[in-house]
């Protein structure tokens, strides 16, 4: 939707309540269509999507609580989608994307075991979809992430030995795009030299 890159510009221009007006104008639209048509799985998506660009506003300014119940209404959402059609690997994506949302909240909230529950669901997604199709940046960069985030949530626990993991694993599914020749992002190039830097020192 428009209003959504509109939304999403005004994020990145650190204008966060005219971001907040343009996905709320973006989601009373989503809802409209998709109250006149649950059976639409494409306005059903359109709505979680809209969910999700406002929950990331909401976390970003600080509402955790906002966040958290827009996060929340995205995956009752998604779920659904994705149990309607367990073969559409769009629906199991998005699917994983609120987990994070939700994750991310938590964690930020200081629950960390919940967090740490969202975080692994996404994870267990992500691994089948970039197993399907490895040649998919985008799903191995997802698997990449999730690792990531696993590793600092479990060394946030204290947890040393699974956080030291899931570092390795990072390390491993980036370098793997890296050798594979799929798109690297110079901030996943930096990221990839500071978990190296960190695995050759545990070596130690």
């Amino acid at each position: 939707m428009g209003l959504n890159h509109l939304g999403e510009t005004k994020a990145a221009e650190g204008d966060l309540a005219g971001a907040l007006a343009h996905f709320g104008q973006s989601l009373a639209i989503a809802e409209r269509l998709a109250a006149a048509d649950p059976s639409n799985a494409g306005w059903q998506r359109d709505l979680s999507v809209s969910l999700n660009k406002l929950g990331d506003t909401k976390a970003a300014e600080g509402d955790l609580a906002g966040a958290l119940a827009h996060f929340g209404r995205s995956l009752a959402i998604v779920e659904r989608l994705a149990a309607a059609d367990p073969s559409n690997a769009g629906w199991q994506s998005d699917l994983s994307v609120s987990l994070i949302g939700l994750g991310g909240t938590k964690a930020a909230q200081g629950d960390l075991a919940g967090a740490l529950a969202h975080f692994g669901q996404s994870l267990a997604i992500v691994e089948r979809l970039a197993a399907a199709d490895p040649s998919n940046a985008g799903w191995q960069r997802d698997l990449y992430v999730s690792h990531w985030m696993l590793a600092d949530l479990n060394e946030r626990r204290g947890e040393t030995q699974a956080a030291q993991v899931h570092w390795r694993q990072a390390y491993a599914v980036l370098k793997g795009i890296q050798e594979r020749g799929l798109h690297v992002s110079p901030a996943d190039l930096a990221g990839l030299e500071a978990i190296r830097a960190w695995v050759q020192a545990a070596a130690h």
